[in-house]
């Protein structure tokens, strides 16, 4: 039995579970596909009558090109929103291993 790594639930528990890569409804109702990668998020956004596969298999230079560009763009405009949001998630990252030394009780001061 697979264990979906998003959600931490097995393939039969998973609501809406079709096998690997399928999608399933949020809350919302939206779709939320079961990996994040580039592929899934790609396929998603790209629409199906484009071959953005064979682009970039033709056109690697140009592909990491036009990625550089995009990826400056969105860190001039959004850097300081995506800096925040590794920042609070680091934060709550070692938070949680901060409390999970100080419950155990590692360092015995009595």
């Amino acid at each position: 039995m697979e264990t979906d790594d998003l959600f931490g639930m097995d393939e039969a528990q998973a609501p809406g579970a079709g096998g690997p890569g399928v999608s399933r409804p949020s809350p919302s109702g939206e779709q939320i596909p079961k990996q994040i990668d580039a592929d899934t998020i790609l396929d998603t956004i790209v629409p199906p009558s484009i071959d953005w596969r064979g682009t970039v298999a033709r056109h690697p230079v140009l592909s990491v090109i036009g990625v550089g560009l995009v990826g400056y763009v969105v860190g001039r405009t959004k850097g300081s929103t995506i800096l925040a949001g590794i920042t609070a998630g680091l934060s709550g990252a070692l938070m949680r291993q901060l409390s999970d030394v100080f419950e155990n009780n590692l360092f015995e001061f009595d």
